[in-house]
């Protein structure tokens, strides 16, 4: 039987997060969609109860955890959004300014036109700053990397990313670009297995700014050229989430990351990070504009 104990402790948190459309609905062909561009989501008062009900001061965030699932609704420019998922611990070392746990919010669901949607976040305890430099350990996914890097893969599958997968190697930053990413060894086209796929050049990411607010959890890089097409698009990261958004045009598509450094949580009693694996490539079955549906 599982437990139904929210793996969260009763508190006041910080939810940080983005928001990605498809503009694909139940009722909108794929070839016919167009999605806005993703968006932050802030909340700096965000309580859980001892129960796992999920509130805010302003009434923009409602939700329940049980256990290590998650629903939530969100409301943003007056319309209501929502979602359901799972909740990771992020590590330790990936935050400062505080001692308590933070953790991973990935989920999935429709924002308020009935519009399949991501979201992922982090809750994190009022405060707390994310600490990029504290991310460290081996990759699980094949990728290797000299001393002090972190490796990862990112598997694209779809019509704007084919089905390129990017071998690199990040190094983390104290101050903006946090991350900086180059090649490792050779990346793979699914649909084409003679050729190499790499980035042109290296890759710098920093927090992501809208106006005068800063985010600080979701690093953001311009001017980014991925997939098979060359056309120029953003890409964005939340820390400990599992993809990257890749934005191009009026698309919104995703990279999918397993078992590296960025993406794998910690695991307590509470938690076990069998619950948050994401399936290999070719288990996720079917994908929409990239978003991996399950996963």
């Amino acid at each position: 039987m599982e437990n139904t104990q929210p793996v969260v402790p009763a508190g006041t948190y910080h939810l940080q997060g983005l928001l990605a459309d498809t503009g694909i609905s139940a009722n909108t062909p794929e070839n016919s969609g167009t999605a806005p561009a993703p968006s932050p989501f802030d909340d700096t008062a965000v309580t859980v109860s001892g129960t796992g009900v999920l509130s805010s001061t302003d009434k923009n965030v409602t939700g329940q955890i049980t256990g290590n699932y998650l629903t939530l609704s969100l409301t943003t420019g007056g319309a209501t959004e929502t979602f359901s998922g799972k909740i990771g611990l992020l590590p330790a070392g990936f935050l400062a300014g505080t001692t308590a746990e933070g953790f991973s919010l990935r989920s999935g669901g429709q924002d308020g036109s009935g519009n399949f949607a991501k979201f992922d976040a982090v809750l994190v305890p009022q405060g707390a700053a994310p600490f990029w430099t504290g991310i460290s350990g081996p990759s699980e996914d094949g990728t290797g990397c000299s001393t002090g890097r972190i490796g990862f893969r990112m598997h694209g599958l779809g019509p704007i990313v084919g089905g390129y997968t990017y071998n690199l190697c990040a190094v983390a930053g104290s101050s903006s670009p946090f991350l900086t990413l180059s090649n490792g060894k050779s990346g793979e086209d699914d649909f084409n297995t003679s050729s190499s796929v790499s980035l042109s050049g290296s890759l710098t990411m920093g927090d992501l700014a809208s106006g005068s607010a800063s985010y600080p959890f979701i690093l953001t890089a311009s001017n980014v050229s991925l997939g098979p097409s060359g056309t120029s698009g953003t890409l964005d990261y939340v820390m400990g989430s599992n993809e990257m958004i890749y934005r191009v045009s009026s698309d919104n598509t995703a990279f999918l990351m397993n078992e590296n450094p960025l993406d794998k949580l910690a695991e307590t009693a509470r938690i076990r990070t069998t619950d948050l694996r994401c399936p290999s490539k070719r288990q996720r079955g079917r994908t929409h504009r990239g978003f991996a549906q399950f996963c």
